[in-house]
């Protein structure tokens, strides 16, 4: 495989082509326009809200966007959106005791918004949790927004739910992932402290190869780079499959390369020095 056969490139975005929190760097956006002016498309696959990023996002830097882990893939010079259903009440249902049992913060995403909430049974545990990330971030001076918690886990049952997030330590998410049906619902770690779910089926892979077939490309026309496990399905549908430094192992495991830290633009150095 060479870089004349690849035609996309397929690319997350935290802990990827950001350099920090919501930040597309200089570099990297020239990068990006610099890709698509040698004919390569660019598809932004994100776990976030296409809304979301719409408004500091170049509009001459991507072809297409891979929003919400799949839910929704959007064809943006073409006009055209196809959206895939969101978790139902009985799903929602089904995961909320979940954020009673473990001291975690569940965020349940919107089509507008993160509605954050947690159990007060596990009050003390969450409120040192958030506590100990506002640090982090102080210590990486990192400026994250981290809106107050609603100790109302129910208020969310009846509202149109996309995906639901749990944050908490990785030993309790990694237990609670265990006792979530894989064969009911997709279940990404972004990293080890953040844990997504969503209707089965949901991935990034599925969302590049609708953009595959509607180009009538194939795997070895694909480049993709990220960073988390909702980016592992992406990886698989590639040829070219690039793994972060930052990486989360199972990524590293089936990669084809390696880019740099993100906080160093790793992204972008890998871009300009292997497609371009």
């Amino acid at each position: 495989m060479t870089k004349k056969e690849i035609k996309l490139f397929a690319t997350d975005l935290d802990g990827t082509l950001f350099s920090r929190p919501s930040h597309l760097s200089p570099y990297a956006e020239e990068t990006l326009r610099t890709l698509r002016k040698k004919g390569v498309e660019v598809a932004i696959c994100t776990g976030r809200h296409y809304a979301r990023i719409l408004n500091d996002f170049p509009k001459d830097t991507y072809d297409y966007v891979v929003s919400n882990n799949g839910q929704d893939v959007y064809f943006v010079h073409e006009d055209t959106h196809t959206s895939m259903p969101v978790l139902n009440k009985e799903e929602i249902q089904q995961l909320l005791p979940l954020a009673d049992k473990y001291p975690v913060i569940l965020m349940a995403s919107t089509d507008t918004d993160f509605i954050t909430t947690g159990s007060r049974k596990n009050y003390i545990a969450i409120k040192l949790y958030r506590f100990g990330l506002q640090v982090r971030d102080l210590f990486f001076h990192q400026n994250f927004h981290r809106p107050e918690i609603n100790f109302d886990v129910n208020n969310i049952e009846n509202l149109n739910i996309i995906k639901i997030c749990f944050s908490g330590a990785a030993s309790s998410l990694r237990k609670l992932a265990k006792e979530i049906p894989t064969d009911q619902f997709s279940v990404f770690f972004v990293n080890k402290n953040w844990l997504e779910v969503q209707p089965h089926g949901i991935n990034k892979g599925n969302g590049i190869q609708m953009i595959m077939d509607h180009k009538n490309l194939s795997s070895k026309n694909v480049c993709a780079i990220g960073d988390g496990e909702n980016d592992l399905s992406m990886l698989e549908v590639a040829g070219m499959k690039v793994a972060m430094e930052n990486a989360m192992p199972s990524l590293k495991k089936i990669a084809t390369d390696y880019a740099g830290n993100y906080m160093s633009d790793g992204c972008a150095k890998w871009v300009r020095e292997n497609l371009l």
